[in-house]
């Protein structure tokens, strides 16, 4: 028995799959916002300078780079090479941030992920 099957699109099913696609290419894991968690630890403070130890966690499946930190008041610590941590994986990154005057007692550190986003880590001194 031969039976043909003839599918047509409709002008709805379309307009479905034209407004659905965006947000198709956002569902795989490891994509969109930043699924990277980070914890400070204060080293020394000295001439307006301050040691920063950072451990990051990463609870996404696909590796995250770390690009660049800054804090207000302080020079951007662009990173020479990516900081990458593996898909559920940790890393710890020694840094320096040089501020342009007295270190502040408590600041926000904004860590740069590129395209997987930012995410921020409070400094207490």
């Amino acid at each position: 028995m031969k039976t043909h099957c003839l599918t047509s699109l409709s002008r709805r099913a379309l307009l479905v799959g034209f407004i659905t696609a965006p947000t198709l290419t956002w569902a795989h894991s490891g994509h969109g916002p930043t699924r990277m968690s980070a914890e400070v630890r204060v080293g020394r403070v000295k001439d307006g300078a301050v040691k920063l130890v950072l451990t990051l966690v990463n609870t996404a499946s696909t590796p995250t780079a770390l690009l660049s930190i800054t804090a207000k008041g302080a020079d951007p610590v662009v990173l020479p090479q990516p900081f990458e941590v593996a898909g559920f994986g940790t890393g710890e990154l020694k840094i320096t941030l040089v501020f342009q005057g007295e270190v502040p007692g408590r600041f926000t550190a904004m860590l740069d992920f590129g395209d997987h986003g930012h995410r921020s880590v409070t400094v207490t001194l």
